[in-house]
C-alpha cells in the first residue's frame, strides 16, 4: 500500500510538469499586434521556454466600424496573429473583450486566472498600467487582478509599448540585435495594421532608441525594455538566462 501511494504521488508530481519539459512564460497583450514590443525577446526565448500569448481583444475595430460590425476585421486579425505566433512558436489564447470597449470584468479575470493556473508560468508579462490606450490599461489591471486571485508569486514584468507607456522605468533591457531582422519580418505579417510599413518602421525606431539609452555611441543596436512589478518576489531573473551575442554590446547588471 505504501509503495502504491508513493507511485501515485510521483505520478501526480510528473503530471504537474510541462509536457515538453520547458518552463513556461505568459504574455498578455491588449490587441493582436501589441506583442511587437516583445517580439525580439520572444524570439530569444522560444528555444528555452514554452511561450503563451493571451490577447485581451481581437483588435476588431482596427480597420474601422464597418469591419467591426461585419466581423471581417476580427477574422483577419486572428489569421495574422496566428501567423506571428507560429513564427515565435507560441500558443495563443483569447479573452474575448471588445476592442475599444474593454472592461476588467469578474468573468474575464477568472478566465485569465484559470489560464495562469493551467499554464503555471515561470514569468508573466503585461502592459505598463500608465498608458494612453484604455485597452492597454484594462488588460494591465486584469493581469494584476488575476495574479492576486491565483496567489501567483513568480516573476512579473511589464513591457514598454512604444510611446504610449508613460513614465516607464525600463529597469531591464534585452539586446535583440541578433534577431532584429526576424522581428521586422514578423511585424510585417500584421499586414492590415502596417500600411506603408509604418508600424514596422516605428517599432524598429523605438527598439533602436531603447538601445541608445544603453549604448549612446552605438548606431546599429536594438533593445526591448521591461520593468518588474514592484513589491513582488522576483527570484532568479529570467532575462539573465536569455542567449546573448558574445560580440554584442555589454548590458548593464540586471536590476541596476
Amino acid at each position: 500500500m505504501k509503495r502504491r501511494v508513493l507511485l501515485s504521488l510521483a505520478f501526480l508530481a510528473f503530471a504537474a510538469l510541462p509536457v515538453c519539459g520547458k518552463e513556461r512564460v505568459l504574455f498578455l497583450s491588449a490587441h493582436p499586434d501589441d506583442i511587437i514590443s516583445s517580439l525580439g525577446t520572444c524570439l530569444l526565448m522560444k528555444d528555452r521556454f514554452e511561450i503563451h500569448v493571451v490577447d485581451f481583444t481581437h483588435g476588431e475595430r482596427g480597420l474601422g466600424e464597418a469591419g467591426y460590425r461585419d466581423g471581417s476585421t476580427k477574422a483577419l486579425r486572428i489569421k495574422e496573429e496566428e501567423a506571428v505566433m507560429a513564427g515565435i512558436g507560441a500558443k495563443l489564447h483569447w479573452l474575448d473583450q471588445v476592442d475599444g470597449d474593454s472592461w476588467v470584468t469578474k468573468e474575464t479575470c477568472a478566465k485569465l486566472a484559470k489560464l495562469i493556473e493551467d499554464v503555471k508560468p515561470r514569468a508573466v508579462f503585461g502592459h505598463w498600467p500608465i498608458d494612453l490606450h484604455m485597452d492597454h490599461m484594462m488588460s494591465a489591471a486584469a493581469l494584476q487582478k488575476a495574479v492576486r486571485m491565483t496567489g501567483y508569486n513568480g516573476e512579473f514584468y511589464f513591457f514598454e509599448e512604444s510611446y504610449d507607456s508613460k513614465g516607464f522605468p525600463d529597469v531591464f533591457y534585452v539586446d535583440i540585435t541578433s534577431v532584429a531582422k526576424e522581428k521586422e519580418r514578423l511585424i510585417r505579417l500584421y499586414v492590415c495594421q502596417n500600411a506603408e510599413d509604418a508600424m514596422c518602421r516605428e517599432e524598429m525606431r523605438n527598439s533602436s532608441a531603447r538601445a541608445q539609452r544603453l549604448w549612446p555611441f552605438r548606431q546599429d543596436g536594438y533593445a526591448e525594455a521591461f520593468a518588474p512589478y514592484v513589491g513582488r518576489p522576483q527570484g532568479p531573473c529570467i532575462f539573465a538566462e536569455l542567449p546573448r551575442d558574445p560580440n554584442g554590446a555589454k548590458m548593464p547588471e540586471w536590476g541596476r
